[in-house]
C-alpha cells in the first residue's frame, strides 16, 4: 500500500513538492499576471483602435462620396464619362470638406469601443487570462 502511494505521489510533481518540502511550489497568483494581462489587452486595444479607425473612416469617405458624386453625375445629365467625371468630383470634394470632421469623429469612437470590446471581452485568445488545467489524479480542496 504504501508503494502505490509513493508511486501515485511521483506522478504527481506538485503534489510530491509539497508533501516533501512542506511548501507549495511557487506560482503566478491571480494578482501577479493581472497587470500584464491589462497591458496586453491595451496594446491590442490601440493597435485594433488604429487600424479599425483608418479602415472605417476611409470606407465611410468613399461610399459618402461615390454616392454623392453619383447624384451629382445623375443631376447634371452627364452624358459622357468625362462630364460625369467632373462633376462627381466636385460633389466628392464638397461633401468632403463639409462632413469630413464629422466622419473622422465618428470613425474614432466607433472604433474606439470596438477595439475595447474585443480586447476586453476575451474574445482573442491572447487577452484571456491563461489557467493552468488542473493536474490530474489531485483533487482541488
Amino acid at each position: 500500500m504504501a508503494l502505490h502511494f509513493a508511486t501515485a505521489i511521483a506522478k504527481t510533481p506538485v503534489l510530491f513538492v509539497v508533501l516533501h518540502t512542506g511548501k507549495s511550489p511557487p506560482t503566478l497568483t491571480r494578482q501577479n499576471r493581472t497587470p500584464m494581462l491589462i497591458l496586453k489587452r491595451l496594446i491590442t486595444a490601440a493597435v485594433l483602435g488604429g487600424i479599425l479607425f483608418v479602415l472605417l473612416f476611409i470606407g465611410s469617405m468613399v461610399v459618402g462620396g461615390a454616392m454623392v458624386g453619383a447624384a451629382a453625375a445623375q443631376a447634371n445629365h452627364a452624358t459622357d464619362f468625362q462630364s460625369g467625371a467632373q462633376a462627381g468630383q466636385k460633389a466628392g470634394q464638397e461633401f468632403g470638406a463639409k462632413y469630413g470632421p464629422l466622419f473622422l469623429g465618428g470613425s474614432a469612437v466607433v472604433a474606439f469601443a470596438i477595439s475595447v470590446s474585443l480586447s476586453f471581452s476575451r474574445v482573442l485568445p491572447w487577452c484571456r487570462p491563461n489557467n493552468p488545467p488542473p493536474l490530474p489524479g489531485v483533487r482541488n480542496f
